[in-house]
């Protein structure tokens, strides 16, 4: 890749008021022409763009580099990018609810690359673990992910859409891509936790799905290390100490049940062993800056794709 480019300084910010996720529809692909350049712009969504035609130069404050036919670019929330020297530039972009993939995490993670790729700003966000990517598919590989995005955008435009059909496609495409990405970046497969951390991430996983109750000592305890050595090791390799991202955690799986709109709060509380509701809303605003009340009214409202331009 290219040499860095100068900081770039975001234009504007892509937000859900454009991009329009919902319950029924949580992941959303766009098909774009972009023209001949693209301003500085940021998300506060995961965007993967494929460009399908066209050719022009990709710029993120990490790298830049030229992108054409095939060419994968993933950009974490926050991060800004552009597109500049362009040449008929089309490209579909996907925005997608991270919350609403992250509660079958113990499976994604057997994937090479795929939670390190799209997920990671959503588990590790003060980490450098979360920043931008790129790569090139190959000629089939490229076909492949164009027709699960196709039929993604025509569920989409459907007057009641199949959000299993939609997860279905979306999973495809993020196994597709990073299978390619991992067999152009053998060096990269993922994460690379030793092993303590790598086990306590597994446990706390367990704890959640069968919400059970969580315990630092304990959990260093059946690691066989001491509870300040674990919460070392821990915290070095996530940038949370192990309490934090259980707490985190929990929080994801309370986003995927609040976008049950039939789901009381109050149960959501109780089946996720917050205290009660007082509890769950002070520990769910600190972690995502809103409260479970907001965050379901925001991807509840009824049909929210027909505002979108």
């Amino acid at each position: 890749m290219n040499p860095t480019p100068p900081k770039l300084i975001a234009h504007h910010t892509i937000t859900q008021a454009r991009v329009g996720l919902s319950t029924t529809r949580p992941v959303r692909a766009q098909r774009w022409d972009m023209g001949s350049f693209i301003l500085p712009h940021d998300h506060t969504y995961y965007e993967i763009c494929v460009v399908n035609s066209g050719h022009g130069l990709h710029q993120t404050d990490y790298f830049q580099t030229p992108a054409g036919p095939g060419t994968v670019v993933v950009i974490p929330p926050g991060k800004v990018h552009a597109f500049a020297e362009g040449h008929r530039l089309i490209g579909t972009n996907i925005y997608y609810l991270t919350e609403w993939l992250l509660t079958e995490l113990t499976q994604l993670w057997q994937q090479d690359s795929l939670v390190s790729l799209f997920l990671a700003d959503s588990l590790f966000p003060r980490s450098n673990h979360a920043r931008p990517y790129q790569f090139d598919l190959e000629t089939r590989e490229s076909e492949s992910v164009m027709i699960d995005l196709e039929d993604m955008q025509r569920e989409w435009d459907v007057t009641t859409p199949s959000v299993l059909f939609m997860q279905s496609s979306f999973l495809k495409v993020l196994i597709r891509l990073s299978r390619s990405y991992a067999r152009q970046s053998p060096r990269e497969r993922g994460f690379q936790f030793r092993r303590p951390v790598w086990e306590a991430l597994e446990r706390i996983e367990e704890s959640l799905l069968g919400s059970e109750s969580f315990s630092v000592a304990a959990l260093a305890r059946q690691l066989g290390v001491s509870p300040d050595h674990f919460t070392r090791l821990f915290k070095e390799a996530t940038s949370w100490s192990p309490l934090e991202y259980f707490q985190m955690r929990r929080v994801h799986h309370a986003c995927k049940l609040l976008l049950d709109p039939e789901a009381k709060i109050s149960d959501i509380a109780y089946r996720l062993g917050y205290a009660d509701a007082a509890h769950l809303s002070r520990v769910f605003k600190r972690f995502r800056g809103t409260s479970p009340r907001e965050y379901r009214r925001v991807y509840t409202k009824p049909d929210p794709h027909t505002a979108i331009s």
